[in-house]
């Protein structure tokens, strides 16, 4: 995957174009359209580099069932994730310090799960690397780089790869 920023696309059937969202997620588009059905297109160019009004109009309509998300090149099939993903961003970005608080995040959620490897290097509570190397899921770098990109986590700016 690239190094950010991405192009997203948001394709929303009609059945959620009533949201008041959608109006605020095509005028923050680079480009945006509605399709002769009612269903709504909104490209970014540039994301997550865009405003947090957008972040978050994107992650609302992102969570409604059976709207699309293709960022690059990869249609999004775990939208979940992405909005998981991109609600700790959000979060992020009231914070001076974005790599401490990602890393406290992670070493806190390693705390609760009752990780005992001290010398973990998750730089993301959304991806525990060394419990995934410890439980035989992942073993080798290109590995690690597929469950970021499945987790939808590769992405974000402050997630930072440790290969």
């Amino acid at each position: 995957m690239p190094k950010n920023p991405f192009e997203l696309v948001v394709l929303v059937p009609s059945s959620h174009t009533g949201l008041s969202t959608t109006g605020q997620l095509k005028s923050a588009a680079s480009l945006s359209w509605t399709g002769p059905s009612g269903n709504i297109g909104a490209i970014f160019s540039d994301f997550p580099n865009i405003p947090t009004k957008s972040l978050e109009a994107i992650q609302q309509v992102a969570a409604c069932p059976g709207v699309l998300v293709k960022l690059g090149a990869r249609l999004l099939f775990r939208t979940a994730e992405f909005v998981r993903t991109l609600q700790c961003y959000l979060e992020s970005l009231k914070e001076n310090d974005k790599f401490t608080r990602c890393t406290g995040k992670a070493a806190e959620v390693g705390w609760h799960v009752e990780c005992r490897n001290s010398t973990c290097f998750s730089t993301c509570r959304l991806l525990c690397i060394a419990c995934l190397e410890n439980k035989g899921s992942a073993t080798s770098p290109i590995q690690l780089l597929e469950l970021a990109v499945r987790g939808e986590v590769v992405w974000c700016p402050n997630f930072h790869s440790p290969w």
